[in-house]
């Protein structure tokens, strides 16, 4: 091990955080994706975030899910993909404003996840890159790129006890706000939890909030859809897939229909923006065997999921290229 490698060790979680606080990772995105907007065409623009980012360490093929859609689409068609872990509406229309004062239009992949409208995340003091995006609207998308970097303060210890004290009603109703999901779950073994009670806790802070999804963020949703059909830009959107096999086991079928029911309503949304569309109905589509893990309750899957993903993905961008970018708006419809 180098000396180097060692230091890495040694510093860890506080490196990586001082390497955000001084080059904000969203707006260091937008330098990357300004750098290939600027090296040529581009066919097809991939926003995702951590099903994009996983593979298990028992799979034969390593590939990601984006390195599996852009060899399916190799050698016709060129992609860029653009993820981040819980990356969500806001920061992808964020990164389109960017490639809308650019000369190309791509076909745009979108991965929609229906837990980031809920507190966990819409209210996390990092998650929700309030932050980020007030730094990535003052960036130039025509400046020189040493200009596209950002110094963003970090979330501290009070925003976090603040986000702790949220109230998030689940489907397990032996915990009332968000920390007190953390606390037990980032420390099982000191909380006294058996393991399936801690896989039905993950389930329900992932998947099992009682409340259909917000109206905030499924306004979100819609100006992002409304974002893409101003920019006369083709869009493929999928799911982002929920292990609702297990997380049914164990907090019964209310799990399965409330996601069914807020993926529909999400799907909506982004359809009262961009107009009709065939939405990938990848959200309660794989099977338990499909998930690098599904005692984690996470959206990551395992080569089996993702290759099933990426040719359903691939399969829609060849269609979407034969059909005009976006639907006209049906006769009265109002524009934007």
């Amino acid at each position: 091990m180098s000396p180097l490698d060692r230091l890495r060790i040694r510093l860890g979680p506080s490196a990586r955080r001082w390497r955000r606080r001084l080059d904000n990772p969203e707006v260091s995105q937008a330098r990357a994706l300004v750098h290939r907007l600027r090296s040529g065409p581009l066919d097809v623009l991939h926003l995702g975030a951590s099903e994009s980012l996983f593979v298990a360490p028992y799979d034969e093929d390593g590939r990601t899910l984006p390195a599996m859609v852009a060899d399916g689409l190799a050698p016709d068609l060129s992609m860029y993909s653009l993820v981040g872990a819980s990356y969500h509406p806001r920061l992808y229309q964020a990164y389109l404003e960017v490639v809308a004062t650019y000369p190309v239009r791509p076909v745009v992949v979108l991965g929609l996840c229906i837990r980031f409208g809920f507190p966990p995340w819409s209210h996390h003091p990092e998650y929700s890159f309030e932050r980020s995006l007030r730094a990535l609207d003052r960036i130039d998308p025509h400046a020189a790129p040493w200009r596209f970097r950002a110094g963003v303060p970090l979330a501290t210890a009070d925003d976090f006890v603040r986000h702790d004290q949220v109230a998030y009603p689940t489907l397990d109703e032996t915990r009332a706000t968000i920390g007190e999901f953390r606390n037990q779950l980032k420390d099982p073994e000191a909380a006294g939890l058996s393991r399936e009670e801690q896989v039905r806790g993950l389930y329900a802070f992932h998947h099992g909030s009682t409340a259909s999804l917000p109206d905030p963020f499924l306004a979100d949703v819609t100006r992002l859809g409304r974002r893409l059909q101003e920019m006369n830009l083709a869009a493929v959107v999928y799911q982002l897939p929920v292990p609702v096999a297990r997380g049914s086991q164990v907090l019964g079928e209310a799990l399965r229909s409330q996601t069914i029911e807020n993926l529909a309503r999400m799907d909506r949304a982004f359809a009262d923006g961009y107009g009709p569309i065939d939405i990938l109905q990848t959200g309660v589509l794989l099977d338990e065997d499909e998930f690098i893990d599904p005692t984690d309750a996470t959206e990551h899957v395992n080569q089996r999921g993702r290759q099933r993903i990426a040719d359903l993905i691939v399969g829609a961008v060849h269609e979407s290229r034969r059909l005009p970018a976006t639907p006209p708006p049906a006769p009265g419809t109002p524009a934007g």
